[in-house]
C-alpha cells in the first residue's frame, strides 16, 4: 500500500496514519509519502498530481513493483471526458482514462520504463463503492476539497453534470459510452501509425527524426496529427 499526504490540509497527516494502520490491520507493507505544500493555491492541484506519481514510480522502481492500482470509478471516467471535450480534445482526449496505462505515456515527465497504472473499478458507479463499503462495515475517509469549487473538476462534478442531467438523464452513460468509442478509434489510428511508422520517419541523431514529408502528406489527416504527436 501507498499513500502520498499532499499536506493541502489540516486533517490530512492523520488521514495517512489512518492508511497506516489499516495496512497494518490486513498485514500489508505501506509506504507515505509527502510534499510541501505549495505557496499558490490555484497551481496545488496539478502540482499535486505530479508529486503524487512521482512517489508511486519511486516505491515502485524501489521495490521492483511493475503495476500500480488506483481508484477512479466510471463517475471519474464521466468528469474527465466531460473536461477534455470542454477543453477542446480529440479522440485520444475524449477516450477518457484506460484500464491500463503505462504510466510514462500517460505522465511523461515520468521515466519509469515497463511501470503500468492499472483502473480495477473503473467500470464501477462511485454509490456502488459506496454501497460495497456500507454492505461491509467500512468507512471511507471523505476529502472536503472535494467540495471545493475553486477546482476545475470539482464545479463539473456539483454544478455542470446536474444541469446537464436535468436536460439529458441518460449524459453519464452516453460520455461513458463516448469514452469507449473513442478509445477503439485511438487504438486504430495508433496501430496505423505503428505499422507506416518506419516509411514516414527515421532517427537522424539523439532526440532528432527527419520525416518524409511526401509520404507523410499522402496520408489522412488523422493519421499525420498522430504521428506529429508520437514525433513530439
Amino acid at each position: 500500500v501507498a499513500h502520498f499526504d499532499h499536506r493541502l490540509r489540516p486533517e490530512s497527516s492523520s488521514e495517512a496514519e489512518t492508511v497506516r494502520k489499516l495496512a497494518a490491520s490486513y498485514g500489508l507493507p505501506v509506504e507515505i509519502g509527502s510534499m510541501d505544500p505549495p505557496r499558490d493555491r490555484g497551481s496545488s492541484e496539478q502540482l499535486a498530481r505530479i508529486e503524487r506519481y512521482r512517489f508511486l514510480a519511486r516505491v515502485a522502481a524501489r521495490r521492483r513493483i511493475r503495476t500500480l492500482a488506483v481508484g477512479h470509478t466510471a463517475d471519474d471516467q464521466v468528469e474527465t471526458v466531460l473536461m477534455h471535450l470542454l477543453r477542446g480534445a480529440g479522440p485520444p482526449g475524449l477516450r477518457g482514462m484506460l484500464p491500463r496505462t503505462r504510466l510514462d505515456g500517460w505522465m511523461g515527465d515520468i521515466k519509469v520504463p515497463s511501470l503500468f497504472i492499472i483502473r480495477p473499478l473503473l467500470e464501477l458507479r462511485r454509490a456502488q463503492t459506496v454501497a460495497h463499503c456500507a454492505a461491509h462495515g467500512l468507512s471511507p475517509l471523505h476529502d472536503p476539497s472535494n467540495r471545493d469549487l475553486r477546482f476545475f473538476r470539482n464545479r463539473l462534478r456539483h454544478e455542470l453534470i446536474p444541469q446537464l442531467l436535468v436536460y439529458s438523464p441518460g449524459i453519464e452513460a452516453t460520455l461513458l459510452r463516448t469514452a469507449k468509442l473513442m478509445a477503439a478509434e485511438t487504438e486504430l489510428v495508433d496501430d496505423l501509425v505503428e505499422f507506416n511508422w518506419s516509411s514516414w520517419v527515421r532517427e537522424v541523431g539523439p532526440g532528432a527524426l527527419s520525416l518524409n514529408r511526401d509520404r507523410l502528406l499522402a496520408a489522412p489527416l488523422a493519421l499525420r496529427r498522430a504521428a506529429l504527436r508520437r514525433g513530439g
